[in-house]
């Protein structure tokens, strides 16, 4: 436990000290990774619609996806929430319709494969998509 607490808040510090606007980053498409100023990123970055609403809250390690992102619709409801693990998505994957109204759930095991059930519904919130990986 002693450890954690150190490699935590040296994270957490280079996270909140490397805030920056994610136009301001180069994704290499080839290599799938991030870039500010030449440089591998970690760090967070928010994105924002040309009209000033926040677009995405996205984070990044080492140049890879990592952590905990949003993105969201211009009236602020959240259109879409999940976690990357070193580029790849982990865990339970939200997506939804304008005015947080769920579209689909899907789930990603720790090698970013979907993994349990995936369930997609209409806008009138009947399940239209349902399968187990």
């Amino acid at each position: 436990m002693k450890i954690f607490k150190p490699i935590f808040l040296s994270y957490f510090f280079l996270i909140s000290c490397n805030q920056r606007d994610c136009n301001e980053l180069f994704f290499d498409k080839l290599n799938r990774i991030t870039y500010y100023n030449n440089s591998i990123y970690t760090g967070s970055c928010k994105s924002y619609f040309y009209t000033g609403e926040l677009r995405s809250e996205e984070e990044y390690l080492d140049g890879k996806d990592h952590g905990y992102w949003k993105f969201y619709f211009k009236d602020g409801s959240i259109q879409t929430k999940g976690e990357f693990d070193l580029g790849k998505r982990v865990g339970k994957w939200e997506y939804f319709f304008e005015k947080d109204k769920i579209w689909k759930i899907v789930n990603y095991n720790s090698n970013g494969e979907k993994s349990g059930r995936s369930i997609e519904y209409n806008r009138s919130g009947e399940i239209i998509f349902d399968q187990n990986f």
